[in-house]
C-alpha cells in the first residue's frame, strides 16, 4: 500500500526560514530524506519575514525528484485586494495546491496561537481560493466553525480540516461542539477531515473515542492521514502510521485514508 503523507513539516534551519525552531527541541532538520512516505503534502511554517515561495523553492530545488505538494501561509487579515494579489503570486507555482492561516483560538486550551478576530470579509476570500482552485486548509476550533459553516459552504471552496477538527478530551472539553461540527461535515461532499495532530490537545489514550465517533459519522472516503510531524511523535515518524493502521485493521478503508483520498484532494488524481 503507498503512503501520502498529507501533513509533514519540512524544514533545515541553516537556511534561515524556521529560525523559530531553534528556541523549541524539535530536530533541526527534517526533510523528506530522512522519512518514508511515497508522496507528501508540506505544510510551511517559515518565519513572516521570508519570501512566501522559500520553502517551496528549497524543496523544488533540493528534492526534485520527490512528489511533494505544499501549502502555503495566506493571511486571512489582509485586505481583499492584498489578499488577492498574495493566492495570484502563490497560484504561479503549480505544486502549490493551498493556503492556510492558523486561526485556532479559545479559552479551553494554552493552545490559542490566533490572537485576532475571524475577518468580516471571510467569506469573500474563500471565493477567491474557489476561483484560483486552492484548497482552503482549516484550523480552527469547532465552536470556531460551527458559526461560519454556512460561509464556507456557500463560497463551494474545497476545505480541508486539520488535526481531527481539535477536539479537547480534557476536563474543559468542547466535545458537544466537536460532535455536531463532525456530523455537519460528514454532509459536505467538498470537506475532508485529516486524521493529524491529535496531541496538540490530547493524551492519545483518548484518541481511540475520537477516532471511533469519526468512524462512525464519516465516509472514510473523506478521511486521509497526516503525520504533523516533526511537532507530533517527533522521535519515532511511523508510530502514528502505525497506530491508525492498526486501528482501522481493513486494507480497503486503510488504502483509503491513507492514499485515495490525499490523492485526489492534493493530486488531483481521481
Amino acid at each position: 500500500m503507498k503512503i501520502i503523507d498529507s501533513h509533514i513539516h519540512f524544514w533545515d534551519i541553516n537556511n534561515g526560514y524556521n529560525d523559530w525552531v531553534k528556541a523549541t527541541d524539535l530536530p533541526k532538520l527534517v526533510t523528506p530524506e530522512l522519512v518514508k512516505a511515497d508522496k507528501y503534502v508540506h505544510i510551511e511554517a517559515h518565519i513572516d519575514t521570508c519570501d512566501p515561495l522559500c520553502e517551496y523553492e528549497w524543496l523544488l530545488s533540493k528534492f526534485p525528484d520527490k512528489s511533494i505538494k505544499v501549502v502555503a501561509f495566506a493571511d486571512f487579515t489582509l485586505d481583499i485586494v492584498d489578499f488577492e494579489k498574495k493566492i495570484m503570486h502563490l497560484t504561479s507555482s503549480h505544486n502549490v495546491v493551498g493556503v492556510r492561516h492558523i486561526m485556532s483560538k479559545t479559552n479551553k486550551s494554552k493552545y490559542s496561537p490566533f490572537g485576532k478576530e475571524i475577518p468580516a470579509d471571510f467569506e469573500a476570500k474563500l471565493r477567491v481560493l474557489k476561483k484560483y482552485n486552492i484548497i482552503f486548509e482549516a484550523q480552527m476550533y469547532p465552536e470556531q466553525f460551527l458559526p461560519l459553516l454556512d460561509n464556507i459552504s456557500k463560497s463551494e471552496v474545497d476545505m480541508v480540516i486539520e488535526h481531527f477538527g481539535l477536539p479537547i478530551y480534557g476536563r474543559n472539553n468542547n466535545l458537544d461542539s466537536w460532535h455536531k461540527f463532525i456530523k455537519i461535515c460528514a454532509q459536505n461532499p467538498n470537506w475532508t477531515l485529516k486524521l493529524s495532530g491529535f496531541d496538540l490537545n490530547n493524551d492519545m489514550l483518548d484518541v481511540t473515542k475520537a477516532l471511533d465517533y469519526i468512524f462512525e459519522n464519516i465516509s472514510e472516503s473523506k478521511l486521509c492521514y497526516g503525520s504533523n510531524f516533526p511537532v507530533s511523535s517527533q522521535n519515532d515518524y511511523k508510530f502514528w502510521q502505525s497506530f491508525l493502521f492498526q486501528y482501522i485493521n481493513n486494507d480497503n478503508i486503510s488504502k483509503q485514508v491513507f492514499e485515495n483520498v490525499a490523492h485526489r484532494v492534493y493530486f488531483g488524481v481521481k
